[in-house]
């Protein structure tokens, strides 16, 4: 009469393959990230799994993928994929973009090199009530503009708001001072040729460029009221106002709406 050995009814799971145990058929065991079952009895340390005539591999693994944590290996790293496998792309210097160079190629850090660089607004509300006379008057300083780049020119666009703020000979002197080099200064409503006719203009146009590409860092603009040399400021020599209110004309706003200037960074 046959034996039945009510423990082998199903296959038993033994773990890792081990050369120091012995296997019976239908003993399952792993080994290399696969699976193997016996197929026929072996002494321990007799037969590894690679000998099919004791072994039937039940489940083969995949193919290796590459260990992500060998690839990048440092802070600020980026994985991409190359013509061969996962790659890695090493940070780049401080101020490049990730520039893509199509199907095909590998992507890079790159220099940003386009021509506008930055725009910067200003804004005065100070009311200056200014007397006639023969000097210059400082009016105001907008302010300090951090320029990037030491190649790069300002370009600026704005307007001083005024009451009779100009005769036939007061102009605006436009300033820009860095904090290394030397300033330069743009003229702004200096009449042409010989001063011979009142402006008497309500707003003071500021539109140009500095021609003198100054170093990185802050660059003050300031604002210069010069008479070029004649005591009569404003209509009838009796002065002018910056940025007035409606204690100075009742159709304007009680609190200066003032003047603006919008200084542009740009690659020449």
């Amino acid at each position: 009469m046959a034996t039945v050995n009510l423990g082998r009814i199903k296959p038993v799971f033994r773990g890792a393959y081990s050369g120091s145990t012995a296997y019976v058929v239908d003993d399952i065991v792993t080994h290399g990230n696969e699976s193997f079952i016996c197929i026929q009895a072996h002494g321990a340390g007799t037969q590894a799994t690679s000998q099919t005539a004791y072994w039937t591999k039940l489940a083969a693994k995949g193919t290796d993928g590459t260990d992500v944590g060998t690839t990048i290996t440092t802070q600020g790293d980026i994985l991409y994929r190359d013509g061969s496998g996962l790659a890695r792309l090493a940070a780049g210097t401080s101020g490049y973009y990730l520039k893509t160079q199509g199907t095909g190629a590998n992507p890079v850090w790159s220099e940003v090199t386009a021509k506008f660089v930055k725009a910067q607004k200003f804004h005065h509300t100070t009311r200056y009530t200014i007397a006639s006379g023969n000097s210059d008057i400082a009016l105001w300083t907008w302010g300090n503009f951090n320029k990037q780049s030491a190649t790069s020119k300002l370009y600026y666009h704005g307007y001083c708001s005024g009451q009779e703020t100009e005769n036939d000979q007061s102009f605006i002197k436009f300033t820009a001072t860095p904090s290394s080099g030397s300033a330069e200064t743009d003229n702004h409503n200096l009449t042409h040729g010989a001063h011979s006719t009142s402006i008497l203009a309500q707003f003071a146009n500021l539109t140009g460029a500095f021609d003198t590409a100054f170093a990185t860092g802050n660059v003050s603009l300031s604002m210069v009221l010069s008479s070029d040399g004649v005591p009569n400021r404003g209509k009838g020599g009796d002065g002018m106002i910056w940025n007035p209110n409606n204690s100075d004309d009742g159709r304007l706003p009680a609190t200066s709406a003032g003047s603006w200037l919008t200084v542009y960074e740009i690659e020449d």
